[in-house]
C-alpha cells in the first residue's frame, strides 16, 4: 500500500483500520512525504510555511475538505500519531522531502513506528521538495526514491527484480 501527501496519511489510516478491525492483511506500506498529524506543531511546518507545491496555508486548506469538524483532529484515522499504538502494522518506508513543510511529521510517524516495534526507515531527501514523485524528471533523486520504494515492495512481497 502506498500514498503520497494526504494519499500517505489514507495509507496509514488503513493500515490502522485494517489492524484494528482484524481486516486486510497488509504486507507493507510505502508512505511518502505523509500528513500524519493534524496538530500541525511539527517544526518543519513552520520552516517551510511558504514553501512551494505546499504551504502550510495550502495544508489547512485541504484539511478542511476532509474534515467533518475538528473533532476528526482526535482521531486516528484521521490523524494517525493519534493512534493509541503503532504496533503490530506492517513494516513501513517512510520518504519525506527536505523542503517540505510535512518533513518532520514524516519523520516522527517513522521513528513512532520503530520505537513501538513496527520496521520502520525513514528516508529523507535533502535537497527535495513535496511531490517530488509527480515530478521524477525535474526533482533531484526523484527517480532514486522510485526505485528504492519499488525495491522495498519488490523485498517485502517476495517479488523478483
Amino acid at each position: 500500500m502506498t500514498g503520497d501527501s494526504a494519499g500517505g496519511n489514507l495509507s496509514a489510516a488503513i493500515s490502522l483500520m485494517a489492524r484494528d478491525q482484524n481486516g486486510l492483511q497488509i504486507a507493507f506500506q510505502a508512505l511518502l512525504y505523509p500528513a500524519t498529524n493534524a496538530s500541525l506543531d511539527d517544526p518543519s511546518i513552520e520552516e517551510f510555511a511558504d514553501a512551494p507545491i505546499l504551504s502550510k496555508a495550502g495544508i489547512i486548506a485541504f484539511r478542511r475538505h476532509y474534515e467533518r469538524s475538528p473533532e476528526d483532529h482526535k482521531n486516528p484515522y484521521f490523524s494517525p500519531m493519534r493512534a493509541e499504538s503503532l504496533d503490530d502494522l506492517p513494516p513501513a518506508l517512510v520518504v519525506t522531502a527536505n523542503f517540505d513543510p510535512l518533513r518532520d511529521d514524516g519523520r516522527n510517524y517513522a521513528e513512532r513506528l520503530r520505537a513501538e516495534g513496527t520496521p520502520a526507515e525513514w528516508i529523507n531527501y535533502p535537497r527535495a521538495i513535496h511531490g517530488m514523485f509527480s515530478r521524477p524528471n525535474h526533482v533531484e533523486h526523484a527517480q532514486e526514491a522510485y526505485r528504492l520504494v519499488i525495491d522495498r515492495f519488490q523485498h517485502h512481497l517476495g517479488a523478483a527484480d
